[in-house]
């Protein structure tokens, strides 16, 4: 949890996009995330991934990666309306065949490709 980052496209300037929460999640009821949490047992099926930003541009889009091992496994694009707090999510299914347990990585960014945040979970292996 250390090394997970918000960020703003410009510290010095105004914010045209702000990621103001970045959280992991089992599922998202009522619009907000529950049974948030960092470690994910095997058996688990599915990662949530759920963001909260500030935008008073435009409508945009901001890119979220899901990356195991350094390559990217999953690649989505979600739309961001004009709000101060616009909420949308992303869901991660495991393939049962793929194993991929140990750390992931998930980076949000613009649709320029300038990094919003980072956040970090684990998949456990089986005992």
């Amino acid at each position: 949890k250390s090394r997970d980052q918000l960020l703003t496209i410009d510290p010095d300037g105004p914010p045209l996009i702000h990621l103001k929460e970045l959280t992991i999640a089992e599922r998202v009821r009522r619009r907000e995330p529950h049974g948030v949490k960092r470690v994910f047992s095997a058996e688990s099926r599915d990662v949530l991934t759920f963001l909260r930003v500030r935008n008073f541009e435009r409508i945009q889009k901001v890119q979220l990666k899901w990356i195991y091992r350094d390559e990217v496994i999953q690649r989505d694009r979600l739309k961001v309306g004009i709000s101060p707090r616009w909420r949308t999510w992303s869901t991660f299914r495991f393939d049962p065949s793929h194993k991929r347990y140990g750390e992931w990585r998930i980076e949000v960014s613009t649709g320029s490709d300038k990094l919003l945040g980072v956040a970090h979970f684990m998949r456990e292996a089986p005992p």
